[in-house]
């Protein structure tokens, strides 16, 4: 259903795939936050952003009580909130998510990781979005 552009069945799917999840597993599982963290992304994709950002703040609360705050599971959350602030045109907020998430990528990996640079990235344009051209260009 993804892969075929029917993103309406994929939600109907994976929303029906996080309730067996929650009544198999609970609604604290990490199970249930990884689904929640697809669901978000298929909302995104349609342009459902209040779901979206649902998905994700349900997730990194989940993530947050299984492994603290400052885990990479948290932050790949918080990323994805500013990804959908971005999309929903509210770059200062975005900046707020992507600058926290990339703190906890700083602490936890090395400078060059893959998911630290694409944090940078994702801040660099925030930072665009808001005019705010030589913030952007310090974190390339």
């Amino acid at each position: 259903q993804w892969r075929m552009g029917r993103l309406e069945d994929a939600i109907e799917t994976l929303q029906s795939t996080v309730s067996t999840a929650e009544d198999y597993s609970g609604d604290a599982s990490q199970e249930v936050a990884n689904l929640l963290f697809t669901l978000g992304m298929a909302h995104s994709l349609n342009q459902d952003y209040e779901e979206a950002i649902e998905c994700f703040a349900r997730m990194k609360h989940i993530m947050s009580n299984v492994y603290g705050p400052s885990h990479l599971e948290v932050a790949r959350a918080v990323d994805a909130i500013g990804k959908v602030c971005i999309l929903k045109g509210n770059p200062n907020q975005a900046i707020q998510f992507h600058s926290d998430a990339l703190r906890v990528k700083q602490t936890a990996l090395d400078p060059r990781h893959a998911s630290v640079l694409q944090t940078q990235m994702n801040l660099a344009l925030a930072l665009r979005a808001d005019q705010k051209y030589h913030d952007a260009l310090m974190q390339l």
